[in-house]
């Protein structure tokens, strides 16, 4: 009411007691949730979108507004994700051995519902349905969320909550010429007396700011309004399509790179003013966006150039510490894929997709349709990780071949890091996005990296068998990492669910990485997942998280397989010399730059601003 009589000022208050008592009630209603459903609920509740509106219509300069839309984004963004990891690490330091075995049953449960839905997936395929599978797999489900509901009880019995998290608190972890940005994306209210009905507008991004080295007790920070969202995502869509592919020409990468920094960055430079050192918590499809290859100048210079960029889940995350595992580390390259063999005697399933028929299946279920390509170059990276980290005297264990398989990854407990030199993949909804992305060449990891094996006819993007292995069940499942016998599993030789090469989000959400200081992820898209406005990515970024890994170093589009290896070899050079995740992969990215400088040739983008890294902690200041 008092923002629709024009009083935003007086509203704020009143509004920052909505907000805190409504995230009150949420914060336990997710601590109570079955982990089915904490891994669908996306959204934060109609107070983050009133709120946030509240504070980017407040005339500026107004620091209560400011800090309104702080506190509200600081306490609420990532919610879910952190109370599923909360959670996580409560079960796995648990000394009952009833609450083990009730794990374990949920795991054992879930993977039955897991197998059950892709051998529904393929009857579906043949115009068939099994009603004793779907019984079954729905009982398996309920036993699970059972369990569940029962364990996040007794986390929240054992007093699992967490100390509320502010602009102050954050403000005071920054040092001097340090800065956070805070994005959020949230749905425009319009706070209009004559218009009661339909005041739910457009999704927009603001940004909030927040520079180190203020006096004690004191925020120095800054509320950014940066326009509709459909602006914003379409110029990153723009920009990513030119830098993910390595004949994209510099003028695209410039021409697009600078519509998209004129809308996300510019803004926000005038408001960092001498700080260097940027912490990006990305919202929406800005988790997409390298924002260390947005252009600069002189002419082909870009940000990297200019600040140290490193990202974070939100900004609790610079509050968090934690103890690192002091296990072996854990190095997984070229794994065997199998071979997929057109030949096989497996009979083709009919082809279920008929030009205009919006109801037909997306995918044309037939055996051997793709398969994950060998790369010439990860092997060579796992043996040179291996080298540096045996320098470093972390007891590494090599895993390549036959040898690199689900099950070896998943046995691992807390491993001191983990490096993963294969293919990833993202298999975007179909509903959302029907098409696959494009491959970026032969040598390609990931999504990218799959190449049809039957020709004739040939097929299209929207008819992989590997969608069918995966079948939607969301986006844990539609991600993953590609293991030893993968292509066997999607050509039908060997049977999906289990060790079955195809290590899922879902699979590593549950696996026991607590404790492990970092996981490289060394393959194509390994970034990517369905976004959700203030609750960020579902897919492998989520997956180890939640797993309990404190720094994650990830692609967001296919990696050219002989430049990885360069990026990798100087990241862990880096990390040898003692530099913190962040600004390890920072200074191995410039090296890879002026070495393409030096050699008188265009650093593009695509060959090494694929990597970003994300993490808790303070990583860019120099211990």
């Amino acid at each position: 009411m008092l923002a629709a009589a024009g009083r935003h000022a007086d509203a704020i208050e009143p509004m920052r007691g909505a907000w805190e008592e409504e995230a009150k009630r949420w914060e336990r209603a997710v601590l109570l949730m079955a982990g089915q459903d904490i891994r669908t609920v996306t959204q934060v509740g109609i107070r983050w979108d009133a709120a946030l509106s509240l504070a980017a219509q407040t005339p500026r300069p107004n620091t209560r507004a400011t800090a309104l839309a702080a506190d509200v984004i600081l306490s609420g963004k990532g919610l879910l994700q952190e109370m599923l990891a909360r959670r996580q690490a409560w079960i796995l330091t648990a000394k009952d051995p009833a609450i083990k075995k009730a794990f374990a049953l949920v795991q054992e449960y879930n993977a039955d519902v897991a197998r059950r839905n892709l051998s529904e997936a393929e009857l579906r395929a043949q115009g068939l349905a099994s009603p004793d599978n779907q019984r079954l797999a729905t009982h398996a489900a309920l036993a699970a969320e059972a369990l569940e509901n029962e364990l996040a009880k007794g986390a929240v019995d054992a007093g699992d909550v967490r100390a509320a998290v502010g602009l102050t608190q954050v403000a005071a972890a920054l040092v001097k010429g340090t800065a956070l940005v805070e994005f959020a994306r949230y749905r425009a209210i319009r706070f209009d007396p004559a218009k009661p009905v339909n005041r739910i507008g457009d999704w927009h991004y603001l940004a909030v700011v927040v520079r180190g080295g203020a006096a004690a007790g004191v925020a120095d920070a800054s509320l950014v309004p940066l326009g509709p969202a459909k602006d914003i995502e379409d110029a990153v869509g723009a920009f990513r399509k030119a830098v993910g592919r390595p004949d994209s020409p510099k003028d695209e990468i410039d021409r697009t790179g600078s519509a998209l920094a004129r809308l996300i960055w510019q803004p926000i430079a005038a408001e960092l003013g001498p700080c260097r050192k940027v912490y990006l918590s990305p919202d929406g499809t800005l988790a997409f966006v390298s924002f260390a290859a947005l252009p600069s100048q002189p002419a082909g210079h870009f940000l990297i150039d200019d600040f140290d960029l490193a990202m974070v889940a939100t900004g609790r995350d610079l509050l968090r510490a934690g103890k690192v595992s002091d296990e072996p580390a854990l190095v997984i390259g070229d794994p065997d894929f199998g071979k997929a063999d057109p030949a096989s005697p497996k009979p083709a399933l009919p082809r279920p997709m008929q030009p205009g028929n919006p109801d037909a299946p997306l995918l044309a279920a037939r055996a051997a349709a793709v398969s994950f390509q060998q790369l010439p170059w990860a092997r060579r990276e796992a043996q040179s990780v291996m080298e540096l980290l045996q320098a470093a005297k972390l007891k590494p264990a090599l895993l390549t071949g036959a040898a690199a398989t689900e099950a070896a990854v998943q046995s691992a407990r807390h491993p001191s890091m983990l490096h993963l030199a294969t293919h990833g993949y993202f298999l975007p909804d179909p509903e959302a996005q029907a098409e696959l992305a494009e491959p970026a060449g032969a040598e390609a990891r990931g999504v990218g990296g799959l190449r049809p094996i039957n020709q004739e006819p040939p097929l299209t993007r929207r008819e992989t068998n590997l969608w069918q292995k995966l079948q939607l069940q969301g986006p844990m499942q539609r991600s993953g990492i590609a293991l030893a016998g993968a292509n066997l599993t999607i050509a039908d030789h060997s049977r999906a669910g289990g060790n079955d090469g195809l290590l899922t989000a879902d699979e590593i959400m549950r696996m026991d990485l607590l404790g492990t200081r970092l996981v490289v992820i060394s393959a194509c898209e390994s970034g990517l997942g369905d976004v959700s406005s203030g609750e960020g990515v579902y897919g492998l970024r989520r997956a180890f998280v939640v797993a309990g890994v404190h720094h994650l170093v990830m692609s967001l589009w296919s990696v050219d397989d002989k430049a990885a290896v360069t990026v990798m070899g100087d990241l862990y050079r880096n990390l040898a010399a003692g530099m913190p995740p962040e600004r390890a992969l920072l200074a191995g990215q410039r090296q890879f730059i002026a070495s393409q400088r030096e050699a008188r040739q265009y650093p593009h983008p695509f060959l090494w601003s694929a990597f970003i890294a994300s993490g808790i902690g303070t990583g860019l200041d120099q211990k």
